[in-house]
């Protein structure tokens, strides 16, 4: 859990992650761990010297976990392509593979292998089983929050990485001395261990490590002059220069450029020349950027600046000139680190001009800055006359197919609750929009005059620019192209469908098919590819043998790891909806699903041997995950719609940390009363070989087309429909195979 979290990060920054690339890594580590537990679990029960492998296999460990860190900050350089560049899916995929395999191989080899060595007396195959599934529950718990919560607070990734490799060392100095073979191996991994321990205990007192860390960072962003690099609970924060301009980028995504004049102008003053008098300016993200500086040059009263990172303000104190820092010290300037969504839900001032300088809907996070709800949302925090802006990429003379739907898309929604939008036609296209029809207008002579009678000083947005800006041919293009009818989904908070969109935009700077997969996906056909992939379930557990028929059980156990991950998707998305980024309550989230997992599963291992109808027990237990997925939908739209300040109290610190517990309750009472009802006189290793293998496989489909397809197309509430079918479908197998 701790790598995986580690590695998923490292993978982010260097893919400037969404959930596509998140998905396809997420997707590769569950696939090739069930590989490792299920090929590989094949062996354990033949493996003679069990205690020793396993010591070998921690060895292995503690030279992997480093070096995976190594191997993804290389992967730029080696594939030749800059930091800021955007790559496709061949280079994640391969990379993916090529890093994470032994890794990964590992981690599901030794869970086999395990349940396999781990002798207790008196102690059955399908007991031993469950006991090692909690440990991992509980390992998995201690995992995610020490990381979470506490090292990548103080530490790189490439620290945490060396601790990780220094704990797996000394386990297995722990488990070589532990067993009982008098052989050579056993004598030379204990000394590769410990040599390789004092190695990197030498190294660190010496900063030989952060050196080397820094180095690989530098590296890793050439051709910039790196400047400084730090890392928050929110993300990475890298400073680069290049000639005079200072960059700014947050897990790879560009945040600001300094000095960038032109993007700064054009945030700003697009909004606030058309305002007739603005007064109170709510700016959110990336005001340090030089929007703060040109709002300032109105007669404004006061300026919110919403960063959700204290550390993009500390770093740009560090490396930004003095005259790009004044405007933080000016009176009228209050700065706020909180989720910019969660600022405007608690806002009591009505601004004239909000301004969102927030990345783009490339991911489901980013995607709820521009929905249906925060729209309503920033309405309510307008005053009469208040005009909203943001920026996103377009193109000056030509809007293809793949970006006229994603800005369509935007543009319906705002239109969907305000009176009147606006779009200024460029590479960046802007969107004003306002509650009033008479506030925004594409007269760029009445701008001019804006500018001249309030006395403010542009080098770029002036009255040449707003000619060519405002021409009545561009404004006419991109309006007509925005117009879709029918064809266009509004983007909403439990229907984030822009950031699909987004996605297939991405895909087209690629020759990829994968593009044309997305681009051919819609809810008709997902519903059709679920029916097919049902009726195959059918199929396959159809029995083929005389003797007792594993199958319904084993798809089951797949299912079911689908529909858990599922369930931690839409529980994750559906807090950032409704409370935006509280980053350690997501990790209590991630964490409380491992623990209601541990419970689960020492409940049911306890009492396993005592249980006499193994197979009923498992029916009730089908029929609590097809429950499950029923509660959210409305627990959700009731927490969405509440105004009770108690009710969003409990939804936030009591509601959303218990629902993962219950889920992974269910999870960890079904598989060990899986595995007792699959052994059979079955081998121990095999067993377990096979259900984990089978479960992480059910894993990776879940994580993979919920993101990517489910929740986008679909939505939350539709996904959890889907997935209570798939639940009822299995439900009936197993009652068809009694």
């Amino acid at each position: 859990m701790a790598s995986q979290v580690v590695l998923v990060r490292e993978f982010f920054i260097v893919f400037h992650g969404n959930e596509l690339s998140i998905g396809i890594i997420l997707g590769l580590w569950l696939i090739l761990c069930s590989i490792g537990a299920g090929a590989l679990g094949f062996l354990t029960d033949r493996i003679k010297h069990k205690i020793l492998t396993i010591s070998a296999c921690q060895f292995l460990l503690g030279i992997l976990l480093p070096l995976s860190v190594i191997q993804v900050r290389l992967i730029r350089p080696i594939i030749g392509v800059s930091p800021a560049e955007i790559i496709g899916i061949p280079p994640i995929l391969f990379s993916g593979i090529f890093i994470l395999s032994f890794l990964c191989l590992i981690y599901g080899f030794l869970f086999s292998l395990s349940c396999r060595a781990y002798e207790i007396l008196n102690v059955t195959g399908s007991k031993r089983i469950g006991y090692v599934y909690i440990l991992e529950a509980v390992g998995a718990s201690i995992g995610g929050l020490l990381v979470s919560l506490i090292f990548i607070r103080f530490l790189n990734s490439l620290t945490i990485m060396i601790i990780l490799s220094i704990s797996n060392l000394l386990l297995a100095v722990a488990l070589s001395v532990r067993s009982k073979e008098n052989l050579l191996a056993k004598r030379i991994i204990s000394a590769l261990s410990i040599l390789l321990i004092l190695f990197l205990i030498f190294s660190a007192g010496l900063k030989g490590i952060d050196k080397f860390n820094e180095g690989l960072v530098r590296l890793q962003w050439k051709p910039y002059n790196l400047l400084d690099f730090k890392s928050s609970i929110y993300g990475n924060i890298v400073v680069a220069k290049e000639n005079e301009q200072v960059s700014f980028f947050d897990n790879g995504l560009h945040l600001f450029s300094v000095p960038d004049e032109l993007s700064s102008e054009e945030q700003a003053h697009f909004a606030m020349l058309m305002h007739p008098d603005p007064k109170n300016i709510l700016i959110i993200g990336g005001g340090i950027g030089g929007i703060l500086k040109e709002a300032l040059k109105y007669n404004v009263n006061k300026v919110d600046y919403v960063e959700l990172d204290p550390l993009v303000i500390q770093m740009a104190k560090d490396h930004l000139k003095e005259k790009d820092l004044n405007v933080l010290r000016d009176s009228r300037v209050q700065i706020r680190h909180m989720d910019g969504r969660l600022y405007v839900k608690r806002a009591n001032l009505k601004y004239d001009c909000i301004i969102i300088n927030a990345p783009e809907p490339f991911t489901a996070q980013l995607n709820r800055l521009y929905t249906l709800e925060f729209f309503r949302e920033l309405k309510l925090i307008l005053s009469e006359t208040g005009i909203v802006s943001f920026g996103l990429t377009s193109s000056e003379n030509y809007i293809g197919k793949e970006l006229q739907d994603f800005l369509s898309c935007i543009y319906s929604t705002l239109k969907n609750v305000f009176k009147d939008v606006k779009v200024i036609p460029g590479d960046t296209a802007y969107f004003l929009s306002s509650n009033k029809e008479s506030i925004l207008t594409y007269d760029y002579n009445l701008l001019s005059e804006r500018i001249k009678s309030r006395d403010i000083n542009l080098k770029f947005v002036r009255e040449y620019y707003l000619f060519s800006k405002m021409s009545p041919e561009r404004i006419s293009y991109i309006e007509d192209r925005l117009k879709q009818k029918g064809s266009i989904s509004l983007n909403l908070d439990f229907k984030p469908v822009c950031y699909f969109y987004d996605i297939v935009l991405w895909m087209t700077y690629f020759n990829s098919k994968f593009k044309d997969i997305l681009k051919a996906t819609s809810e008709f056909k997902i519903w059709i590819f679920f029916s097919v992939f049902v009726a195959a379930l059918f199929l396959l557990s159809i029995r083929t043998k005389k003797s007792f028929n594993r199958k319904p059980y084993l798809i089951s156990i797949m299912t079911t790891g689908t529909s858990e991950i599922v369930f931690q998707i839409v529980v994750l998305l559906s807090f950032q909806v409704l409370y935006g980024f509280v980053y350690y309550k997501l990790g209590l989230i991630l964490t409380s699903f491992m623990i209601g997992l541990a419970i689960g599963s020492f409940l049911i291992t306890k009492y396993l041997t005592d249980i006499k109808n193994d197979r009923r027990l498992f029916i009730f237990i089908q029929i609590a995950i097809c429950i499950y997925p029923l509660i959210l939908p409305p627990l959700f739209l009731l927490l969405s719609k509440t105004k009770s300040p108690l009710l969003a109290w409990l939804g936030s610190n009591i509601i959303f940390s218990f629902l993962p517990i219950i889920a992974g309750f269910i999870g960890g009472v079904q598989f060990p009363l899986a595995n007792k009802v699959c052994l059979q006189n079955q081998e121990v290793g095999k067993t377990a070989g096979t259900t984990y293998g089978v479960d992480l496989l059910g894993a990776c489909i879940g994580a993979f087309f919920a993101s990517i397809f489910l929740i986008p197309i679909l939505g939350i509430i539709k996904t959890c429909i889907l997935i209570f079918l798939l639940n009822v479908a299995t439900l009936i197998i197993l009652l068809v195979n009694e």
